[in-house]
């Protein structure tokens, strides 16, 4: 009797549907710093701020008050400036190899932050051979010995997009493994395409090797190889972002959480150096984007033929300042243009992906509030069969989100520049 009564208010008690409300403390919002050096070229960090998952998505997390310095073990030091929308920049004091530089980051409302690392030494590279129509590329490496070497290696293809390959040396089998054991099932789990191969030279440490890549067809026009030197801070970081974009999709993945060598904060700061063979460097690409863009086309889903786009012309400095500006056209007779500047900054990166995606891109930095502040613009070129310095560079850019109300829309534009 008493065991029945009990199973009954057990089974009353489990039905009972209520609303638990708990409160949680919100987390402690901490300092990103995102910052890749490299030597001769100007500094760079982007700083922005951790963000809540309760956090409203229309927050800004800039960080444009910052006191951000880097002081060098040779007694270098520089104070970088505040470009526009949490970058901050300086040519003063160029990075040099082999100097330990230590980032510190000030900003009041959050904890200090502090990261060393280095430029590691040149990435030493006797030979690039393209065999057989390009379907096979051989990099002969003329390792360091002594020393644990990390290095990141892709080929960039004629209009700019990284080709995805194979790694053929057995030596690395287990290395490359790496970035598909997330999926058993992978077909390519003993030998996965990537768009990047990231390695170290333990199995090949202070000898000359033949670095074997394949992407499985051939490839017609001019492609460059990039092999760079990137110090243990930058490999460990780049190691678990592979990891975690190979389990994205995957239901039964282990967590993989990116590491970080910020002490007070997260992200990274991190040296590389670079060897590039082929036409397509970072500074040919960087000296022939340089102009005034305008925009040329443009996409809205969905199409409201009462609303017209605005006019978009902006100019990429060779010192990595924007100035421009977006003019709203008016939608009735009595309105006036509304001029809003794009005056900011901008980097032009490629992505480290393992799988791709973003190639080479120019990302915005702007401190006034507009549907394009932080715009990722897409870089390509045109007349991938005419010599390099005869191509036509353009950007694109692609939007999409939901209003207030849940309505989606999506906006795509580019923009050509003005002597193309």
């Amino acid at each position: 009797m008493y065991r029945r009564l009990s199973l009954i208010l057990l089974i009353i008690f489990l039905g009972c549907e209520g609303v638990l409300e708990i409160e949680l403390e919100p987390p402690e919002k901490e300092i990103a710093v995102t910052g890749v050096f490299t030597e001769n070229t100007p500094w760079q960090v982007v700083l922005q701020r951790t963000v809540g998952i309760q956090e409203a998505s229309s927050e800004s997390s800039v960080i444009d008050d910052a006191t951000v310095t880097i002081d060098g073990s040779n007694g270098s030091f520089v104070q970088l400036d505040h470009k526009g929308g949490g970058f901050y920049y300086s040519d003063a004091s160029l990075p040099v190899a082999g100097v330990s530089y230590t980032l510190r980051v000030e900003a009041e409302g959050y904890r200090g932050v502090q990261a060393t690392d280095e430029v590691p030494g040149p990435a030493k590279v006797q030979e690039v051979r393209r065999i057989n129509e390009q379907s096979r590329f051989e990099i002969t490496l003329d390792d360091t010995p002594g020393v644990t070497n990390h290095y990141a290696v892709f080929v960039l293809s004629p209009n700019l997009q990284r080709v995805r390959f194979s790694v053929l040396n057995t030596e690395l089998d287990d290395q490359m493994r790496m970035f598909a054991i997330q999926d058993p099932f992978s077909p390519y789990v003993d030998r996965p395409q990537v768009a990047v191969a990231l390695i170290h030279d333990k199995p090949f440490d202070g000898e000359p090797f033949d670095l074997i890549l394949s992407p499985g067809y051939k490839i017609s026009g001019t492609t460059s190889v990039y092999v760079h030197s990137i110090s243990k801070a930058y490999y460990e970081y780049l190691l678990s972002k592979s990891i975690q974009e190979n389990a994205e999709d995957l239901a039964f993945a282990e967590p993989a959480p990116l590491t970080s060598n910020i002490q007070g904060g997260q992200g990274f700061f991190a040296g590389y150096s670079l060897y590039a063979d082929g036409d397509r460097s970072p500074q040919n690409i960087q000296d022939k984007m340089i102009g005034t863009y305008s925009q040329s086309s443009y996409g809205q889903y969905p199409e409201n033929l009462s609303v017209k786009p605005p006019l978009i012309e902006f100019t990429l400095h060779p010192d990595h300042s924007v100035t421009g500006r977006m003019e709203i056209q008016p939608s009735g007779e009595n309105e006036e243009v509304a001029v809003l500047p794009l005056n900011g900054a901008y980097t032009l990166r490629y992505t480290f992906a393992i799988r791709g995606g973003l190639d080479y891109f120019v990302q915005l930095y702007h401190d006034e509030d507009t549907f394009f502040r932080n715009t990722v613009l897409n870089l390509y070129v045109r007349g991938t069969s005419r010599p390099f310095s005869e191509q036509d560079t353009y950007l694109s850019s692609y939007q999409e989100g939901r209003d207030k109300d849940g309505n989606y829309a999506r906006i795509s534009r580019s923009f050509t520049r003005s002597d193309d």
